[in-house]
């Protein structure tokens, strides 16, 4: 059985995301699975080691999350929003491909 450690329940989704590597300089695309307000499962298309801390993009809420790596399994990973930092609204950055 599986336990859930985490302390809200996290909504499940399927939204496109985005992960921003040293300030957008990498860019490695991702389904968000599910969210929360303090973090969110991630689904990549291939296998590769997560940064400790990076930046996610929700293409949906036009938003950068500051966040940082809980867990990663395969192509898939825990991450979670650093608490003190809001989004940071970016509509003028969003590239004209992912909308």
């Amino acid at each position: 059985m599986d336990t859930e450690s985490r302390a809200e329940h996290r909504a499940r989704t399927l939204k496109r995301g985005q992960v921003r590597i040293d300030g957008g300089k990498s860019l490695i695309d991702c389904t968000i699975r599910d969210l929360t307000e303090t973090g969110a499962k991630l689904r990549f298309e291939n296998v590769f080691p997560l940064p400790p801390t990076f930046e996610l993009f929700i293409v949906d809420a036009k938003a950068i999350w500051p966040a940082r790596s809980a867990w990663q399994k395969g192509t898939e990973a825990g991450v979670e929003f650093f608490p003190t930092e809001a989004p940071k609204d970016i509509p003028e950055m969003i590239p004209t491909s992912i909308v």
